[in-house]
C-alpha cells in the first residue's frame, strides 16, 4: 500500500478515513481538531451545536481542511499528545515514564488542548 501524501490546504469529506495525522480546520464553521491517520473524519460537533453556516451544510460540504501534516508535530509515545516543537515532546515522554502521569504545566502546550473548548 503506498502512503499518502498530505500537504497543508488538502480538504477531506466526512466519512472518509484520514490519511495523515495533523491538525485538520472544520471548513463550514473554522472549528479546529488534531486527528490520527486511519479515523474517520467526524461531523463537526461544533457545526452541530453552533447549526454553523447553513447555506454550507445544506450544500454538503463537510469537509475538514488539512493545518499542519503529521510531519510539522511531534507526539510523545508515551501518552499520545502531540506537540508543534520536538523539545516539549521529549520533556513530555520523559514526564510521563518517569510519574506515570501527565503533567499539567506540559500538556497545557499540546495539540489537543488547542481544541478543547472550556
Amino acid at each position: 500500500m503506498s502512503k499518502t501524501t498530505c500537504n497543508k490546504g488538502d480538504t477531506f469529506n466526512v466519512d472518509s478515513e484520514v490519511p495523515c495525522s495533523g491538525g485538520y480546520i472544520c471548513v463550514p464553521c473554522g472549528d479546529k481538531k488534531h486527528f490520527s491517520e486511519g479515523e474517520v473524519f467526524p461531523r463537526c460537533s461544533a457545526c452541530i451545536e453552533k447549526k454553523g453556516n447553513p447555506d454550507k451544510l445544506r450544500k454538503g460540504l463537510g469537509l475538514w481542511e488539512l493545518l499542519e501534516p503529521r510531519d510539522a508535530t511531534h507526539k510523545c509515545p508515551e501518552c499520545g499528545l502531540h506537540y508543534r516543537d520536538e523539545q516539549t515532546a521529549k520533556t513530555c515522554q520523559t514526564w510521563c515514564a518517569e510519574n506515570h502521569s501527565c503533567n499539567l504545566d506540559i500538556i497545557k502546550h499540546s495539540i489537543e488542548q488547542e481544541t478543547v473548548h472550556i
